[in-house]
């Protein structure tokens, strides 16, 4: 029977040889085998093993031989730490899936045996994090370093909008808390140096310079912001204005006397005077009049004649209620979480 034409496994026919095949050909048979596993297997300078599945609830030393193994981790009890093993050169493509079962708030910690591993975006560390249940991480070993898949593509740090009431696990809230340890937070640690946390409850964000010099739109003599520094604060529901901060305007122009001799503000049987922002101008003639308490808002009277000393009247308008400066564009009220791992 002619051999085969064969370049993979799925090529070999397992009907050849037949049994009337002369001895001679079976050498043949045997360089198609080999053609066959080596085509289909490139490269490979190990055991290459099938996917197994292995349960955890306490710590655990993966080993060499765990390669391929899906560990699944049950962190009800606590803390679990994964310590990778000691791979050489030889080892390059080894790799392992670590699934969180459980949506408890205690992390799985990958760490290896010795060195640093890559997380992601993120190189040289010791240790990393991973509490969200249900997603697989793959570490690879290249041959000189280990390589873990993050859950999602928000960098470490991100702070992404939430509908959610209940804090999903894996990720924690922006709001000003210090993380608990750098063992438990290591990815965070790695990109902000500290385990603080900004606090986002309602402030409304600004871009900072984003790798540029500041544009001047938002200045810290103004708004007590300094736009130029990440986390940097301020700002108020509302704000009082102040004398010096109203608008520049005019008041009614005369006030009449009240049919009686009095001074205002000094002058003598004034008549009709006029009434500037500056203060009060030069009397001018003008008719006695009958005058009502509006008519004197805001001038200090000394009586001539009404035989009582000093009179004040104020008639005051306005209130010391700050206007608001905030929601005059339409809003709406978002949760947000903290990337952490």
């Amino acid at each position: 029977m002619p051999l085969e034409s064969v370049n993979f496994i799925s090529d070999l026919n397992s009907s050849n040889p037949a049994d009337a095949d002369l001895e001679a050909q079976g050498a043949a048979h045997l360089r198609n085998i080999k053609k066959a596993l080596l085509n289909t297997f490139p490269g490979a300078s190990r055991t290459v093993g099938i996917q197994r599945i292995a349960t955890k609830t306490t710590s655990y030393a993966i080993l060499q031989t765990d390669s391929l193994t899906t560990f699944l981790v049950d962190t009800t009890s606590g803390l679990v730490t994964l310590t990778l093993p000691n791979l050489g050169q030889s080892d390059s493509g080894w790799e392992v899936q670590i699934i969180k079962l459980n949506a408890g708030a205690n992390p799985i910690i990958i760490t290896p045996t010795s060195g640093v591993l890559t997380s992601g975006g993120i190189s040289s560390l010791s240790a990393t994090r991973r509490c969200i249940p249900g997603v697989p991480t793959r570490v690879i070993w290249t041959g000189s370093g280990f390589f873990c898949t993050r859950a999602g593509a928000a960098p470490v740090a991100s702070v992404i909008e939430y509908d959610g009431a209940v804090l999903p696990t894996g990720f924690e809230w922006p709001n000003g808390q210090t993380l608990s340890s750098a063992t438990n937070y290591p990815d965070y640690v790695a990109v902000m140096g500290t385990l603080a946390t900004f606090d986002r409850r309602e402030f409304v964000a600004a871009g900072s310079v984003l790798g540029l010099s500041s544009p001047g739109r938002l200045t810290a003599a103004i708004s007590g912001v300094t736009s130029t520094v990440v986390g940097s604060n301020g700002g108020t529901e509302g704000s009082a204005l102040s004398l010096g901060q109203l608008p520049s305007h005019a008041h009614p122009a005369f006030i009449r006397d009240p049919k009686h001799a009095h001074t205002v503000n000094g002058l003598a049987n004034p008549g009709g005077f006029s009434v500037a922002p500056g203060g009060v101008s030069a009397p001018s003639p003008g008719p006695v009049g009958v005058g009502t308490t509006s008519e004197f808002t805001g001038v200090r009277v000394n009586s001539a004649s009404g035989g009582g000393g000093t009179d004040d009247v104020t008639g005051s308008v306005g209130s010391a209620t700050p206007p608001p400066v905030v929601a005059t564009q339409p809003t709406i009220i978002k949760n947000f979480i903290l990337v952490v791992e």
